[in-house]
């Protein structure tokens, strides 16, 4: 009984197998059916259109890259080209050789003021200079059979996001573009065996904030037409950079200008600190150091600098330069930027004591004052006192009296104690007190031969000279900042770098995509220099200022630190914004 059990068993296996044979000889000819019709479709193919089906590509990379020289051996120089990770990807076929980390928010910065081989080409910056460099990459999808990869079309475009306030059109090489600046908008090239492109470069915009993106498309269905999926790197953002040194005196703090570094920050214009320089009193050239009442009402004893005009010359000569800081602003800072002014108006005065009163002398300008000894020259250029009687006439001794002839005279009660009519003053007879009430005020001080003015009529003429006070000064990338109070400071700050980047543009100076500055304004309306008049009110009347001078402007660029309102500006306004915004940066303004 147990074999016939076994026997079943066997026949339904045999069974089943059989039956298993039959389904698989059945798939197997269907295959095999399939096959022979989609041969005789290939054939017919064949035979109607004469092509043969396409080897199928696909894009896989796009990188950017860096070339960067490398010494191989100690005679030779070689070439070593790798992979910028951020923002692409890392590549599966060529090396990693740097990564980029200076960013604004999501977006990676492009200096495009600055050398790529800033450092030497062996530390090439990718992340310097207008261009960046991709490739991308290409693979076989289907067929190929091992053949080479070469002659496979790539297309190359670029998605921009503009900057706020940019041209409507820019212009030249003001422009982005493939192949060189203001280039064409997309390009189109061929891989090599490996299937990878030739290195394309794309020009970002001259204009701070944009970002572009590039884009990159294969020819997959090979009909010389973009097609197939894209990939992209992005974004990089149009920025620019520059270095500021402060030159000061090792007795006093000298804040960094954090405020002017967002000012600048806010126009894409990176504002960086090198290195700085002290200096100390004993150091300076004589006539820098003067008493702080000289300089300003109500000021204290204590000595302070000085510098402008008279011996900037020598404080220029602290700039350090620094070959991988070639953009570098040199910031002299200083407690009093005064420059020698001229000679003031003739004074006659009668004096009525000994050291007299306060005499207001004229200057020729409001931002002037006297000090003493002079910022350069004689302090005195008309110093003289003469007696006179009660109708202003000159005493004079008799002609033929020997006293005539040096000026002594004796008196007309019959005196005989002879007394000087006349004589002149010099620096030493002029007094400059902590108690003066202007900046243009002095006292004399008789000789010791002069009557007491008292009791005689005393008469003084007066010429001096007298200088001029600012704010800052701007001479090419060399300036004197006044190191004052931290909203006031920033404002110079800005205000003087921005001279060195040509703002504000006169007619014809500005970038060529823009129309000339609506705002500009120059020394015949305030100020020295050109400057914007955003927000300023026009003032009539003022002495010196026939077509009227500006007021309270709400530019940083506005000519005058002092407004009304006690409000300090460190920022470009909304009209100065697309100008700085434009300018390329690459070259500083030079000293005059």
């Amino acid at each position: 009984m147990l074999f016939g059990f076994i026997k079943a068993v066997v026949d339904t296996v045999k069974t089943v197998v059989q039956v298993a044979r039959t389904i698989y000889n059945v798939l197997t000819a269907a295959r095999k059916a399939a096959e022979a019709v989609f041969s005789a479709v290939k054939a017919v193919k064949k035979a109607v259109c004469g092509c043969p089906e396409k080897d199928k590509i696909k894009l896989v990379e796009l990188v950017e890259v860096v070339t960067r020289s490398q010494t191989e051996y100690w005679f030779f120089t070689g070439y070593n080209e790798g992979v910028v990770v951020n923002p692409g990807p890392e590549s599966t076929k060529k090396k990693k050789i740097t990564e980029r980390k200076d960013k604004n928010g999501a977006d990676y910065k492009q200096y495009i003021n600055l050398e790529k081989d800033l450092e030497g080409q062996e530390k090439r910056h990718p992340e310097f200079g207008r261009y960046v460099e991709v490739r991308a990459r290409v693979e076989w999808v289907k067929g190929g059979g091992g053949q080479p990869l070469s002659g496979k079309k790539v297309f190359f475009k670029y998605e921009v996001d503009k900057g706020q306030k940019r041209p409507a059109l820019l212009k030249g090489a003001e422009k982005e573009g493939f192949n060189s600046a203001g280039g064409v908008v997309g390009t189109a090239v061929t891989t090599d065996d490996e299937g990878w492109t030739p290195v394309v470069k794309f020009y970002l915009s001259q204009y701070g904030e944009d970002k572009f993106t590039i884009v990159a498309q294969a020819d997959e269905e090979d009909k010389n037409v973009a097609s197939g999926p894209e990939k992209k790197i992005g974004k990089y953002q149009v920025w620019r950079r520059f270095w500021f040194q402060k030159t000061h005196a090792s007795n006093f703090a000298a804040a960094d200008p954090n405020r002017s570094v967002g000012g600048y920050a806010k126009v894409f214009a990176e504002m960086v600190a090198a290195t700085h320089v002290q200096f100390t009193a004993a150091d300076a050239p004589d006539r820098t150091y003067y008493e702080e009442y000289q300089v300003k009402v109500g000021g204290g004893n204590t000595k302070q600098a000085v510098i402008g005009g008279h011996n900037r010359d020598w404080f220029y000569k602290k700039y350090k330069k620094e070959k991988e800081k070639p953009l570098k602003a040199h910031l002299v800072l200083c407690q009093h930027q005064w420059d020698p002014g001229g000679s003031s108006g003739e004074t006659n005065v009668r004096v009525t004591s000994n050291p007299s009163q306060e005499i207001p002398m004229t200057l020729g300008h409001n931002n002037a004052g006297i000090v003493k000894p002079a910022l350069k020259g004689d302090l005195v250029k008309t110093g003289e006192w003469q007696v006179v009687d009660n109708a202003g006439n000159p005493v004079q001794p008799k002609a033929d009296s020997w006293w005539s002839k040096t000026g002594r005279w004796i008196g007309l009660w019959g005196g005989t104690a002879p007394m000087v009519t006349k004589g002149t003053l010099g620096e030493a007879n002029i007094l400059i007190q902590s108690t003066r009430t202007g900046l243009n005020c002095v006292k004399v001080q008789l000789p010791a031969e002069a009557p007491d003015p008292t009791a005689n009529r005393v008469m003084v003429k007066l010429k001096l000279t007298y200088g001029r006070y600012w704010g800052g000064e701007s001479n090419g990338y060399q300036t004197l900042i006044v190191c004052g109070a931290d909203k006031e400071y920033n404002n110079i700050v800005t205000h003087e770098i921005g001279h060195i980047w040509f703002q504000t543009p006169d007619a014809g100076d500005q970038p060529s995509s823009l129309n000339n500055h609506p705002n500009h304004y120059t020394n015949n309306q305030g100020g020295q220099g050109h400057h914007c008049s955003k927000g300023a009110n026009l003032v009539m009347g003022v002495a010196g200022y026939p077509a009227g001078i500006y007021s309270d402007g709400d530019c940083t660029m506005f000519h005058s630190v002092a407004r009304s309102d006690g409000s300090h500006r460190w920022e470009f306004c909304d009209v100065c914004e697309p100008y700085m915004k434009l300018w390329d940066m690459t070259k500083m303004k030079q000293p005059t």
